[in-house]
């Protein structure tokens, strides 16, 4: 799916994906258009990346998925899991949080670059 955007700004895109059983996942990106700028390219392939499948108690892994223009400028990660745990701050691609209850959870990144700072939010369901 393609979506044009004629205005610059902030907004969100929401996917939400249904099973045949009637579970549902939904993920949600802020997004900011950017006049154009043709270095900034890249960062359409600046991605989040959360595991399919969560249990309480255990380690999850997300990690930041970084476009070979960003890879050399990027200072640092800060990430937030959604509960009530202290954000890490990290240099890192990766992190690992383990979530003491079951719940929807939403997942802030925020990758500072020579280039800008961007925020990236996922929902992790914990099962």
């Amino acid at each position: 799916m393609n979506h044009a955007y004629f205005a610059l700004g902030e907004y969100y895109i929401i996917v939400t994906l249904t099973d045949s059983l009637g579970g549902h996942a939904s993920l949600t990106v802020k997004v900011s258009v950017l006049p154009y700028d043709e270095s900034l390219l890249c960062l359409s392939y600046l991605s989040l990346v959360t595991p399919d499948t969560l249990s309480v108690g255990q380690p999850t892994n997300v990690s930041v998925s970084l476009p070979p223009c960003l890879v050399a400028q990027t200072i640092g990660f800060q990430w937030s899991y959604g509960d009530s745990s202290s954000p890490d701050t990290t240099t890192a691609t990766a992190d690992t949080h383990t979530y003491a209850s079951a719940g929807n959870f939403v997942v802030n990144v925020i990758v500072t670059t020579s280039k800008g700072v961007f925020t990236l939010t996922g929902e992790v369901v914990e099962q």
